[in-house]
């Protein structure tokens, strides 16, 4: 799938291509960490069906946390397909804590821990070198105390040119190392030294560049086993070795050294050189972590992005790269849903904010953070202090959409309108599709606020065009929903399916979890109205579940009170009245009864079993939208209401609630609603007894019209 293709592009580290880069851009970092890892398990479970595979990593104790991941998941794949991985580390620094067990998935783990050499496993090693005499190698056995590699360096020394050497043992690997280094010409010396400042695997072209010799060729290095070839390049035979080389470098010719390697990876590998330049501890390396954040960032690698911040922050106290630092962070983290660390990263930015366009960054950084936790007053606080600050049309334009969306839950409709609109006019000014695309997304919102539905869906369209036009994959799902939603307002219900449907598989694929939750639930509603419950009470319970995923308690209780009517309008006994007044108490609790708390108190009056309870409902229904709710709530409650009391020969009742919902779409008439209002009055009629043609044309004309509309 193109999905696919564009996660193995990224897992083989090459750029990704054109026709996929928008579909990579839209995914959050959870769907591509996730489809990478289903994506690995796939590839071990075809290959390991052909034939048995064997997989193995070494030295993982080198292993950063995103490869842990992946090393776990790769455990796991191979507990269920006929393939082994074997894994290998040092003791010291050994990953696989209790945690890297946890998401092995339950795969079995079998370690083994490689102990000293007994003496005759020794004596068996040292048959591997026929030129020791045997005390040399008695002696040699005694000094490396079962470590096999110090023992192997050890009897290599009997091959030495030098006629003394059988009669020397050194005392560590260390002093064995350094002294094979003082038997080497001093430009192999030189080389073997640059070589451990590069690292366990160097490439020629860099070391002849640490060099300054362009024709430097590795032989005497591979002849003295120091080096081993890797392909084109070369590795350290052992770490132990490596280590011993570097820490025999003065402080002084090791930071030369790495000063030299960070000036060749400067245009070809921005993490290495910024770990050179630490390693040189030069001045500038914690501006380079930054750059090299920023450029895995660009990529959506943000674990190791956030990796990069934290050392850059560790080293430097200069207050604006301190800034650029903590704001990428804040970044980062809120787009990998971690809020709270973001608005913490954004608050810290501030302290070292120097510039009214820093502060103004910093704080819209936390507004945004403040929305999202539902802090709203702390939020408009903030905004407040960012407007001082701002200075452009592109801050102007963040700073009025984040008023608008804070608004949006606050129930304040002109303001919030008023809002998108200068959003709007900004980014319009600015000339930037992603903020013009989230204005017209808020300033739709804002008239579906007023159950404006005809004017939301006029919005909702034009974000829509602008993000296919622009490729904002990230925008689209849940304005498409949105859409899908205010067409059926319109009395064109296949449209909305059509819509939802498209928006839900959209989401899916880029891994938008809440719009995905947005748009199941909107399926919910359409199909409960096309009569289709069996449908209805699948999307319920899969939103219902997808919403306590992500946290949002507003989606949870749409979807509980809408599969409770689902399950009730298909069986009177079933436990749908439950679930509904779990709805209602869940909306309490949480202050969002503006929000949805008529819509739920109409379907408890559809649900309720005797007449004083479906009174209780609907006065109580009434009394809250007194107080200004979301449009969707009058528009949902005095279908209900009117529905319960056609039910009930409540003919007059029925009559004022079709009159309540006319009057409040009489700005803007919604051609549903209309529907509703205009059903309500000619069942009421027929109620009372009329049986003239006039009553009966419009039954029937009403008949067809329901089922042109899939109602």
């Amino acid at each position: 799938t193109p999905e696919q293709q564009a996660l193995l592009i990224d897992l083989l580290g090459l750029p990704q291509a054109p026709d996929l880069r928008a579909l990579f851009d839209a995914m959050d970092n959870t769907a591509r960490r996730h489809g990478k890892h289903h994506l690995l398990n796939r590839i071990v479970g075809t290959l390991s069906q052909q034939q048995p595979l064997l997989l193995i990593v070494e030295d993982i104790h080198w292993a950063d946390a995103m490869t842990l991941h992946y090393l776990a998941q790769l455990a796991a794949a191979v507990s269920t397909n006929p393939a082994l991985l074997v894994l290998t580390s040092r003791v010291e620094g050994e990953p696989l804590d209790p945690d890297w067990r946890g998401m092995m998935q339950g795969a079995a783990l079998t370690t083994l821990d490689l102990g000293p050499l007994a003496e005759d496993e020794a004596r068996a090693l040292a048959q591997q070198f026929p030129h020791a005499n045997a005390a040399f190698v008695q002696r040699c056995i005694a000094r490396a105390a079962g470590n096999p590699l110090f023992l192997a360096e050890l009897l290599r020394t009997a091959d030495d040119d030098d006629a003394a050497a059988p009669h020397r043992v050194p005392d560590s690997v260390s002093s064995l190392v350094q002294s094979r280094l003082e038997r080497l010409p001093p430009a192999d010396r030189q080389a073997a030294q640059a070589a451990a400042v590069l690292g366990q695997r160097f490439e020629l072209a860099t070391l002849r560049a640490l060099l300054d010799q362009p024709d430097y060729h590795c032989g005497n290095l591979l002849t003295q086993r120091l080096l081993r070839p890797d392909g084109e390049a070369y590795l350290f035979s052992h770490a132990l070795i490596l280590d011993g080389i570097y820490n025999s470098l003065p402080l002084p010719r090791r930071c030369a050294l790495h000063g030299k390697a960070a000036e060749w990876f400067q245009p070809r590998d921005p993490i290495r050189y910024a770990e050179h330049l630490e390693r040189a501890e030069d001045k500038h390396a914690a501006s380079a972590f930054l750059h090299a954040a920023s450029v895995q960032a660009k990529a959506y690698h943000f674990e190791r992005a956030q990796d990069l911040l934290a050392r850059g922050l560790r080293l430097t106290n200069e207050p604006q790269t301190r800034f650029e630092l903590l704001c990428l962070q804040g970044e980062l983290a809120y787009a990998s849903g971690e809020t709270a660390a973001s608005l913490n990263a954004y608050q810290q930015a501030l302290d070292y904010a120097e510039t009214r366009a820093q502060r103004c960054r910093a704080q819209l950084g936390s507004t945004d953070a403040l929305r999202i936790l539902d802090r709203y007053e702390e939020a408009l606080q903030v905004l407040e202090q960012a407007c001082q600050q701002a200075e452009n049309e592109a801050e102007y334009a963040q700073m009025h959409y984040l008023r608008g969306s804070i608004l949006f839950p606050l129930g304040q409709i002109e303001a919030c309108q008023k809002a998108h609109s200068d959003a709007l006019a900004a980014a319009r000014r600015a000339a930037i599709p992603q903020l013009e695309a989230k204005a017209l997304s808020g300033l739709a919102d804002a008239y579906y606020l007023q159950g404006r539905m005809v004017s939301a869906y006029r919005y909702f369209d034009q974000c829509i065009a602008l993000c296919r036009e622009h490729g904002l994959l990230r925008i689209e799902p849940t304005n498409l929903a949105m859409r899908g939603l205010t067409r059926f307002f319109q009395n064109d219900l296949t449209g909305g399916l059509a819509d939802s449907e498209q928006a839900a598989a959209l989401a899916a694929r880029i891994g938008d979890q809440r719009g995905e939750c947005i748009a199941r639930n909107i399926l919910t509603d359409l199909h409960y109205f096309h009569g289709d419950y069996v449908s209805a009470s699948t999307q319920a319970s899969q939103c219902l579940q997808l919403s306590r995923r992500i946290g949002s308690k507003r989606a949870e209780v749409d979807n509980l009170y809408m599969l409770g009517l689902s399950r009730i309008t298909r069986d009177p006994a079933s436990d749908g009245l439950a679930l509904i007044k779990q709805a209602y108490t869940l909306s309490q609790e949480h202050g969002v009864l503006r929000y949805n708390g008529p819509m739920i108190l109409g379907t408890w009056a559809l649900a309720a079993r005797t007449p004083a309870q479906r009174r209780w409902a609907l006065d109580e229904g009434e009394r809250l939208l007194s107080q200004g709710c979301v449009g969707h709530n009058y528009l949902y409650f005095y279908a209900f209401a009117i529905e319960v009391t056609l039910r009930d020969s409540q003919w007059d009742e029925a009559e004022r609630y079709a009159d309540a919902l006319r009057a409040y779409t009489a700005s803007e008439p919604v051609p549903w609603s209309d529907f509703i209002s205009v059903r309500a009055r000619t069942m009421a009629a027929f109620g009372r007894g009329q049986r003239n043609p006039t009553i009966t044309t419009m039954l029937q004309r009403l008949q067809i019209k329901a089922q042109t509309v899939g109602l």
